[in-house]
């Protein structure tokens, strides 16, 4: 602060002398070049502060948890969601309900590709575990690996 109010100091009686020396025409321009200057080091202090605030109730980057950003969160919940439709799909053409549905996601140029589905099935659905992973195949165009899961209570 002790800094800040010395250069303040220093520029004005710069600007002063300045507009003494200057005299006649050039004096009122020299005034106001020295205002301007007087101007940029009150602010100049401004310039430095980081002022941000969001009106939503989205997380911030500082109340993520270690090593998540916004974009891993959003690829998350775009994971998720995607999961959740394709169990609807499979549950519609196959009349089976997985007990879970994941994906493979490559994240090229932040955009997502699924490279592969995993099915999780019940105990009960596994002797059609052959033509549940061919119509997934058929259907999205990727790998589908299908493994067996814990029995529905």
């Amino acid at each position: 602060m002790r800094h800040y109010l010395t250069v303040l100091f220093c520029g004005s009686l710069l600007g002063a002398v300045c507009a003494a020396a200057a005299g006649g025409a050039l004096e009122k321009y020299v005034r106001y070049l020295a205002a301007l200057l007087c101007i940029l080091l009150i602010i100049s202090p401004f310039r430095e502060l980081e002022l941000s605030f969001s009106l939503s109730e989205e997380p911030s980057e500082e109340t993520l948890p270690a090593g998540e950003t916004l974009s891993h969160l959003a690829g998350k919940e775009a994971e998720e969601e995607i999961c959740r439709i394709l169990a609807a799909q499979l549950s519609a053409g196959t009349g089976i309900t997985p007990a879970e549905v994941g994906i493979d996601m490559d994240w090229t140029h932040e955009e997502g590709v699924i490279s592969a589905v995993r099915l999780v099935l019940h105990p009960a659905d596994l002797p059609r575990a052959e033509e549940i992973s061919a119509w997934a195949e058929a259907s999205y165009g990727v790998p589908c690996y299908v493994t067996e899961g814990e029995e529905a209570t």
